[in-house]
């Protein structure tokens, strides 16, 4: 079974496209351009520092480490100028009547920055692995498991105006038992839309464990490729019953 801290990261990459619809729909009015650049360069340096103990953990290699460690040490540098700076101020609760609050935009330009990354150091785990090589058969593609998953991205659209703090905890319990469902669930770890955005497909295919006698097993496959029927593929692990093939 996946540790939660992993079924976590990917549930926050299968609601980017959500975190994106909030962030439209809730597209603050009466602020300048440049500040909600300033705020949203601010989301995206926190959602950065919020993987400085993953991406440490992760990043191997001397050079690999560097890179890693001088960016997020940049990264805090501008976080901290931001910071004193004020350019967080359109995401104040109480701002002026020609105003609206960008609190609900810069949360969700934060999680979109965050996801993105986090599949960004997924894959990048995944291929520090070594590949082994399995013939795979009885493809079964999991695109109307996907389609059936994007349900829950009309939430945005049910209260397009502001609802105040009732709006705001229903939205919060909806997301929360979402989130229970989704890290307790084997056959939702990989069904995710984001992926699908990155040319991912996911498979649940058959396989042939090395075990005395041998058995058969079925898994789910992310991969860029088509698979038909049975083929031959390379896998790296992404942990439990869920691999990548290249």
């Amino acid at each position: 079974m996946w540790a939660a801290s992993r079924r976590t990261g990917l549930f926050i990459v299968s609601y980017v496209p959500l975190a994106a619809m909030f962030a439209v729909l809730r597209w603050p009015r009466g602020w300048p351009s440049i500040e909600l650049v300033k705020l949203a360069v601010m989301m995206v340096a926190i959602a950065a520092l919020a993987l400085f103990a993953p991406a440490v953990v992760t990043v191997t290699g001397r050079v690999a480490g560097w890179v890693v460690r001088t960016v997020l040490l940049i990264v805090f540098a501008l976080a901290l100028y931001g910071i004193l700076n004020g350019w967080l101020s359109p995401m104040a609760l109480h701002v002026s009547k020609h105003r609206s609050s960008a609190t609900v935009t810069g949360i969700g330009i934060g999680f979109v920055a965050l996801g993105l990354m986090i599949v960004a150091l997924l894959l990048y785990n995944a291929r520090r692995a070594g590949a082994v090589r399995w013939t795979v058969s009885d493809p079964l593609e999991q695109g109307a498991a996907v389609a059936g998953y994007l349900a829950s991205y009309l939430l945005p659209l049910l209260a397009i105006e502001p609802g105040g703090w009732r709006v705001t905890a229903a939205y919060a319990i909806y997301l929360a038992v979402l989130y229970v469902v989704y890290i307790k669930s084997d056959s939702l770890v990989l069904i995710n839309p984001t992926l699908y955005l990155f040319g991912y497909r996911i498979y649940a295919v058959e396989t042939t464990v090395s075990t005395q006698p041998p058995s058969r097993r079925r898994v789910l496959l992310l991969t860029k490729l088509r698979i038909n029927s049975e083929t031959e593929v390379s896998v790296l692990p992404l942990g439990g019953d869920n691999y990548l093939a290249l």
